[in-house]
């Protein structure tokens, strides 16, 4: 038999678990692995930054339902990867990481990037080892795998060091490719509690459905919650995670959704969190609370019935069981009641949704894109980003879209940690696992962090529009700011335009050093055009929106977030 190194053990073990794509940013200690990737076929895909790396391989396991595989250099590569490692950790997103490292036979001798990044990441995974043996190099990937798509999935991290890596060789025939060590994590609820769930739902006057966080990790059968909508007549809603998993049906329930929950009488949760704050939850609402992670599931809010179970497994189960009890509804006057709720909501809104304020009104550059997303750019996936920016996004895409299978079903905007910056590798991500262009929705402050990502959409040839809702602030921060302590200088570390005198920041202008399309919009009426013309340069792109900066501008949603950060009331002006 041949010799073979750690590279050409590790991308066997990798294809043998049916990886497809890798995330990286090349270094010395980890660079033999693209090579043999390559080789059995697994795409390589290289960013700017780690972080972005492992938001990009954190947003291609949202959007598929797959583990997203990450690969980092040792020291600074493994140590800039934190951040995306505890968003999935939060968000219970499978994630492999694997990290290159200093010679083992040297351990001590203080070599290039040595540092205990194995006792770092044991904090923020799952499950985090080192191979110290290039022959059981496939051993060890397989412990990764089961451990990152158990019931309750996450993200876990392999340490392999360069010898170990690129140096030893072992004969093949020496080295274990298990198989066959997947368990089918599958979790049923126990029947008196489905009863129970049942009950509840078939007696309800108002029912309302959340699926949350994760709950496409391990999805087998969507279409058992989608029924269970659709015979009971449930409005229903996503959390953070919806990408087209679930409700691709442009249906009512869908579109009511998002205003159920603060009325509904009985309120079913799928792999849902509550947070401290309670969220927009009918406080005197019946819970039913499924989870796989029983930590979860009374956390922070009584609940009536609590299931430890698969989202959709238990939808299943408690769908048989609905349908032993009741006939299929065929309308609901609770449903037409939020649909009214819905459209009153935008005529109160009107003003702010079709200013025309210049500069921009920030929810009437977000109507411009529904708007967009609704007609011709129907094509798109959209990443979103950013503080305020992102929640006035929100709110329109439950006002205003149309298809609810185009639009919600297609909208990523994917941290659990609160962090801003994610958008830029996501786009990555997001792309590689669907090929659909990108609108790509962010703040000023946001696009900072991560505008080296654009020589990657360049180099992959991904085809992304970057809409920019620039106020030359970190404006989520400046609206909390000016609420709750108005006679401070709240610019102080919010600003974000030259203190010269020239003013906002002219991102559509660094477009040109890739070659590609950069415009700066003042005039809400442009903002569609831009977009149009964005699309004929067929090269990524850079749409500038110079946007409000007012308190009257700010957010529903951003002021409610703050007033429950400083329990203290405080309601827009609006």
């Amino acid at each position: 038999m041949a010799e073979v190194d750690g590279a050409q053990i590790l991308a066997k073990a990798l294809k043998n678990a049916e990886v497809e794509k890798i995330f990286t940013l090349t270094g010395g200690h980890i660079f033999r692995i693209y090579q043999e990737c390559e080789k059995v076929g697994i795409e390589v895909i290289d960013t700017r930054h780690e972080s972005a790396a492992g938001y990009a391989a954190m947003a291609y396991a949202h959007t598929t339902g797959k583990p997203g595989i990450v690969v980092a250099t040792a020291g600074p590569g493994i140590t800039n990867m934190v951040t995306p490692v505890a968003d999935c950790k939060l968000g219970e997103v499978p994630l492999i990481v694997l990290g290159g490292s200093a010679k083992v036979s040297e351990h001590l001798y203080e070599q290039l990037q040595e540092y205990e990044t194995v006792n770092l990441m044991k904090t923020n995974t799952l499950w985090a080892e080192r191979c110290v043996e290039t022959r059981r190099i496939a051993e060890y990937v397989a412990a990764a795998h089961r451990h990152c798509i158990g019931a309750v999935p996450g993200p876990v991290y392999l340490e392999l060091p360069i010898d170990v890596l690129q140096i030893s060789k072992v004969e093949e025939e020496e080295v274990i490719y298990p198989a066959g060590y997947l368990a089918a994590a599958r979790v049923l609820g126990e029947p008196a509690l489905i009863e129970e769930a049942a009950d509840l739902l078939v007696s309800a006057e108002r029912p309302a459905l959340i699926v949350g966080d994760s709950a496409q990790f391990g999805l087998k059968n969507p279409e058992a919650i989608r029924e269970l909508i659709e015979y009971l007549q449930i409005p229903a809603s996503c959390g953070y995670t919806n990408k087209g998993f679930f409700f691709r049906e442009n249906s009512p329930l869908c579109q009511a959704g998002g205003l159920a929950s603060g009325q509904a009488d009985v309120i079913l949760t799928l792999n849902y969190r509550y947070d401290a704050t309670k969220g927009a939850l009918n406080p005197r609402a019946r819970l039913i609370s499924v989870h796989r992670n029983a930590y979860h599931i009374g956390l922070n809010r009584r609940v009536d019935v609590g299931i430890v179970g698969s989202a959709d497994a238990v939808a299943g189960q408690i769908l048989e069981i609905v349908k032993s009890k009741a006939g299929k509804r065929r309308s609901s006057s609770w449903v037409d009641s939020l649909t009214d709720m819905r459209e009153n909501l935008k005529r109160k809104l009107a003003p702010v949704l079709t200013s025309g304020n210049v500069p921009v009104h920030p929810a009437r550059l977000a109507a411009e894109v529904q708007k967009f997303l609704n007609t011709e750019g129907q094509q798109y996936n959209v990443v979103l980003d950013g503080g305020d920016c992102m929640t006035w996004e929100l709110l329109t895409a439950g006002l205003l879209m149309e298809d609810t299978g185009s639009h919600i079903g297609r909208m990523y905007f994917g941290s659990r940690f609160g962090a801003i910056g994610y958008g830029a590798g996501s786009v990555t991500g997001c792309w590689s696992a669907t090929g659909r262009p990108i609108l790509y929705v962010t703040g000023d402050g946001s696009l900072g962090q991560y505008l080296g990502e654009f020589f990657t959409y360049v180099k992959m040839h991904i085809p992304v529009i970057c809409i920019i809702s620039n106020d030359s602030n970190f404006g989520m921060i400046r609206a909390m700011a000016n609420a709750f302590t108005p006679n401070e200088n709240n610019a102080l570390g919010c600003i974000l335009e030259d203190s010269g005198g020239c003013g906002m920041f002219n991102y559509e202008k660094v477009a040109a050093a890739w070659g590609g399309y950069g415009e700066l919009v003042t005039d809400p009426n442009e903002i569609i055009p831009a977009i149009r013309r964005a699309q004929v340069s067929g090269n990524p792109a850079i749409i500038n929106v110079a946007v409000w900066n007012d308190q009257s501008a700010y957010s529903p949603a951003t002021f409610k977030l703050y007033a429950g950060l400083m329990e203290r009331p405080y309601s827009p002006k609006y």
